[in-house]
């Protein structure tokens, strides 16, 4: 897993921050999610966040290399 925070400089989301998670496949991304929905101190971190920010778009990609 790797994460990146940025910020966007052109485009309708000029101004905006930005996050972005990458998973090596999709039975880490699932371990994931399921360690965090059941970690009490993930879920009051991801409460106070949501107080600050606001989301406003979700994306999920899949890349395969050929």
């Amino acid at each position: 897993m790797s994460v990146r925070v940025g910020h966007c400089s052109v485009g309708p989301y000029a101004g905006q921050i930005y996050g972005a998670i990458t998973f090596a496949d999709w039975e880490a991304y699932g371990k994931s999610v399921q360690a965090l929905l059941a970690d009490p101190e993930s879920q009051r971190i991801y409460g106070e966040i949501t107080k600050a920010f606001e989301l406003q778009e979700r994306s999920v990609l899949m890349v395969e290399d050929l």
